[in-house]
């Protein structure tokens, strides 16, 4: 079963991962409370600068979904997906990938094993997700290094961040996913 947004991005705050606060004011994203995969493919996430915008697509969205979740938008230099699967074979496992629309199109991941050791990871991280996160910018890489060892303690069949913003000043789970 697959948690609404509203309850995965309570799940993620109770866990201590940072997430976007809610908003009334722009910048300001404006997501359907529902358990589906890929809101955006389906007009379901909207983004905008534009107060009167805003008002708009909440309005457009409950008509349309029901409940929505209003967050601000938040600005990063790196998208990450980052998720907690259990596996069969191998227990829990995290997965470290490029996230937002390059998921899908690069199909760059790494996979370690709970629990989380930063040292060994950064050992056998894909090279371009390592180019990535050693790349121009002093990203925040101990906020990412602790969603990931939060990620290992959850008690979920899976448990999606995607993307995770990650910036200098910290990391920000926008999206998340829950199925239990």
């Amino acid at each position: 079963m697959m948690l609404k947004p509203s309850e995965a991005l309570k799940l993620a705050e109770e866990l201590g991962i940072p997430v976007p606060p809610p908003a009334n004011k722009v910048p300001a994203c404006v997501k359907a409370d529902v358990p589906i995969p890929h809101k955006s493919d389906i007009g379901a996430v909207l983004c905008t600068y534009d107060q009167e915008e805003l008002e708009r697509a909440k309005k457009i969205m409950k008509e349309r979904f029901g409940n929505v979740i209003v967050q601000k938008m938040v600005k990063g230099d790196v998208e990450l997906l980052v998720s907690s699967k259990e596996d069969e074979v191998f227990g829990r496992v995290l997965v470290l990938a490029l996230g937002g629309l390059w998921a899908s199109a690069l199909k760059v991941s790494s996979v370690t094993a709970c629990p989380f050791c930063r040292e060994s990871f950064l050992e056998v991280v894909d090279p371009i997700l390592f180019k990535v996160l050693k790349g121009r910018k002093k990203l925040d890489l101990q906020c990412l290094f602790r969603v990931m060892e939060k990620l290992c303690n959850v008690n979920a069949k899976t448990f999606e961040i995607n993307p995770l913003i990650l910036s200098e000043d910290g990391c920000w789970a926008v999206d998340v996913k829950v199925w239990l």
